[in-house]
């Protein structure tokens, strides 16, 4: 049994030590440019760190002139060697790929540049490792996949305000500030972590309830789309109640809820700029922990700052964090 546990402590520090010395993805934004830059790569497999885009609508890569898109090496202008970036019209996604061996031992901090097109305000991009190593071996890329955004916009001075905790086994969200703005640019998705569901009503729907209450909100919907494992709440109509400040819909949930979390998407029909649009646009709760449980009015407004287990920190360093209520890389 010891001979046992120190095989898997020696395991756990390996893939821990791994982690530690893997090469990093930073992200940043020059002008109207997406600048990845590789940190810790000296002596790394250079195929290990391909990675994919996905940029939200409205936000493109700048073609060159034989209608491929363009990318730069560094801040100059021309190609990285033996390099390569392609579009998927039916994924929406960019590849940029690296051939070859290892990365120049002498160049620590590789960089690639990609000129973009469109309105970057409040837009964001996904970016997901490809590399074709070991994802548990030292110089794969980390983070593995990260939403990055573009460029932060005005928030609006006067939004409706979504906020979210558990109570007793059920998500519970409220909406605050809603009196006389528009309920459609409220809607929300929902998607959990591997192993928790929204409980079913017994026509298979997912379940939802009207505050604390069992009945159904009026013109509303909860539906769940298996090809991409979320949930879309909608409240259709018109003006939330003007005597009911503070609207209230839970959903009761199945499945161990310790150390699992959800992220909370606005998907409101509305401009993103105006007043009457939810906000935070997108945050996470920690469904059975202590973490992000609700980022409520003020601190969306506030920079406050949670890393991500949840944890409230006073200054953002290189990596993932929960600002305003949005994941967003620091380099």
């Amino acid at each position: 049994m010891k001979k046992i546990l120190s095989l898997l402590v020696c395991a756990v520090l390996a893939v821990f030590a791994n982690a530690q010395d893997a090469v990093k993805f930073v992200p940043s934004v020059d002008g109207s440019n997406l600048v990845i830059k590789y940190e810790n790569n000296s002596g790394k497999q250079i195929a290990n760190c391909n990675f994919q885009l996905k940029f939200d609508e409205g936000v493109s890569i700048a073609k060159k002139s034989n209608g491929k898109p363009n990318y730069k090496k560094g801040g100059a202008t021309e190609e990285m060697e033996s390099a390569s970036c392609a579009y998927n019209e039916s994924t929406g996604k960019y590849t940029f790929a690296i051939y070859g061996g290892i990365f120049d031992d002498t160049a620590d901090g590789v960089i690639v540049s990609f000129p973009l097109e469109g309105d970057l305000t409040n837009k964001n991009v996904v970016v997901s490792n490809i590399g074709f190593g070991d994802p548990d071996e030292a110089n794969i890329c980390r983070p593995a996949e990260f939403t990055f955004l573009l460029a932060k916009g005005e928030e609006p001075a006067d939004p409706v305000v979504l906020t979210g905790t558990v109570e007793d086994g059920n998500l519970v969200f409220k909406y605050e500030n809603n009196s006389g703005k528009q309920i459609a640019n409220c809607n929300f998705q929902l998607k959990f972590d591997e192993g928790v569901s929204i409980a079913k009503k017994s026509n298979g729907k997912p379940n939802y309830k009207k505050g604390g209450a069992t009945e159904e909100m009026e013109s509303a919907s909860c539906a769940y789309n298996e090809s991409t494992g979320k949930y879309t709440f909608a409240i259709y109509g018109g003006i939330f109640d003007d005597t009911a400040d503070g609207v209230i819909v839970s959903f009761p949930l199945e499945g161990d809820l310790t150390n699992k979390n959800v992220v909370v998407s606005n998907i409101g029909f509305g401009d993103p700029d105006e007043a009457n649009i939810c906000r935070p646009a997108e945050f996470v709760i920690n469904l059975g922990g202590t973490a992000i449980n609700s980022i409520s009015a003020d601190q969306t407004k506030s920079g406050v700052i949670y890393n991500l287990s949840g944890q409230r920190v006073s200054k953002a360093t290189k990596g993932i964090f929960i600002i305003d209520g949005k994941k967003v890389a620091v380099q």
